[in-house]
């Protein structure tokens, strides 16, 4: 095996930051490699990792753009977590001295990468999206690499993005489609459509659904619908037949 290395993981507030960090992290893991995580308190990371001794979480959000006075606060007080969050990741890799921090993305993110720079320790961000997130556009040209999934990101990075494409957990399984449908409380007789606006679900698919669920049960077609963990109250305004409203789905 080649020489075991510290490595730092930072990335998530979605799953769709999150997951890829995690199957990387694993992935090095199982190769001998120590893995510590660094991720938001407010994000997924909170609730996935919290069982985890190498998992560090931050107190920073991203940009809030509604104008609800709770983001107005968020907004306001964005500066001072911006510095204490910045500081304590100084002091998680001045004392983890990893030998390369990896960015998977989301506000918690940008930081740790940020901190490796300055600190002249290698960085590599790995970019799920055809369009980058605003840490990938900002940091692209002052990391020492970068993976993405599809060559249209190349456009936003000054074509410094070689083409892997995502990380997949290696721990998903493949079931029989009557199985998952049982574990899943549906019919294993009519057809089902899977609706996923990513992990914090959204809007506009959210108010279709919510506007035209009738169209689809009246047509014997059954509804698994991931309505975002901030949206609970759909569940509870649609109780129908045919249609399961999940938060989130775990498996």
């Amino acid at each position: 095996m080649d020489e075991v290395k510290n490595i730092i993981i930072s990335g998530g507030g979605t799953g769709g930051h999150l997951f890829p960090a995690i199957a990387i992290g694993d992935s090095l893991k199982s190769k001998g490699h120590n893995v510590s995580y660094i991720g938001s308190k407010f994000g997924l990371e909170s609730e996935f990792l919290k069982d985890t001794n190498s998992t560090y979480l931050l107190n920073i959000k991203g940009i809030q753009r509604s104008l609800s006075i709770k983001s107005i606060y968020n907004n306001f007080i964005f500066p001072y977590r911006f510095i204490i969050s910045y500081l304590k990741s100084w002091k998680i890799i001045s004392s983890i001295k990893p030998d390369i921090i990896i960015g998977t993305g989301g506000y918690s993110s940008g930081l740790p990468l940020l901190v490796g720079i300055q600190k002249q320790i290698k960085t590599l961000i790995q970019e799920q999206n055809s369009y980058p997130g605003i840490t990938t556009r900002k940091l692209h040209n002052r990391v020492n690499s970068i993976c993405i999934a599809y060559e249209s990101a190349n456009t936003y990075l000054s074509n410094k993005g070689e083409v892997l494409g995502n990380p997949i957990r290696q721990d998903l399984k493949v079931y029989p489609k009557e199985k998952a449908r049982k574990s899943l409380g549906l019919s294993t007789k009519t057809p089902v459509i899977l609706i996923i606006g990513g992990s914090q679900g959204s809007t506009p698919i959210n108010n279709h659904f919510i506007n035209n669920h009738k169209q689809y049960t009246q047509n014997k077609i059954q509804l698994l619908w991931q309505c975002g963990k901030n949206n609970t109250k759909i569940k509870h305004e649609i109780n129908v037949d045919g249609i399961s409203i999940k938060p989130f789905i775990n498996n």
